[in-house]
């Protein structure tokens, strides 16, 4: 039903949270495959510097029945917010459905999420964490690129597909191997940039990552 917390904002509590709903469900059926949110997400009534773009995949998928947890600099106030307009349980790494960090993190962050993060059991594989990424960008080439260059295979993919990942830390990648290995116990992974734009790589999709550097 429409949260009647969201009329403080622009932003559709039912149109534009289905809208986005559908785009995130179209990203994981294909994965590598760059959508975008659109400018709904500039409905969203914010402060300078806080993720419209997470605020828009947030409003959209939690409520009081789900929980999340935030590693994103600068944006504590932005979890808070989310929190009450959605009902959901701000919670550590270990009880979090949702997660929201940096595509640029510190080894030790990265390590410590690896060991924290939800996998789901083999009885009720669902349970467990969806790791949006805030990066810089996607290109067409590794040419264009800092960051990851990643070659996916897999459901949703013809054959194969290369997409190149801007501000993205490789550990991110080799922590998500790790993770997916006993499928169907795993996390999936969407990266979105400030813009609306957004990947999604779910657990069944096969990766190889190699770090990436500007070329000029």
């Amino acid at each position: 039903m429409p949260n009647p917390n969201l009329k403080e904002l622009s932003f559709d509590s039912v149109h534009d949270t289905q809208e986005v709903y559908r785009i995130l469900l179209h990203a994981m059926s294909r994965p590598g495959l760059v959508c975008e949110l659109g400018e709904r997400i500039n409905r969203i009534d914010l402060p300078v510097g806080a993720s419209k773009a997470a605020a828009a995949i947030a409003l959209t998928l939690l409520d009081g029945e789900v929980a999340f947890a935030v590693q994103m600099q600068g944006h504590e106030a932005w979890a808070e917010t989310i929190r009450r307009l959605t009902y959901s349980k701000l919670v550590d790494f270990t009880a979090a459905d949702y997660v929201f960090v940096e595509g640029i993190e510190e080894v030790s962050l990265i390590n410590q999420l690896q060991d924290q993060l939800k996998i789901g059991t083999l009885s009720s594989p669902e349970k467990s964490a969806t790791v949006f990424i805030r990066v810089e960008g996607f290109a067409k080439s590794s040419i264009q690129a800092q960051g990851c260059s990643l070659k996916l295979t897999g459901p949703g993919i013809k054959t194969e597909t290369n997409c190149y990942v801007a501000g993205l830390s490789l550990l991110w990648i080799e922590s998500r191997a790790r993770l997916v290995e006993e499928y169907p116990l795993g996390i999936d992974l969407i990266f979105y940039t400030e813009q609306g734009e957004i990947i999604a790589i779910p657990r069944t999709t096969v990766v190889e990552g190699v770090a990436e550097a500007w070329h000029m």
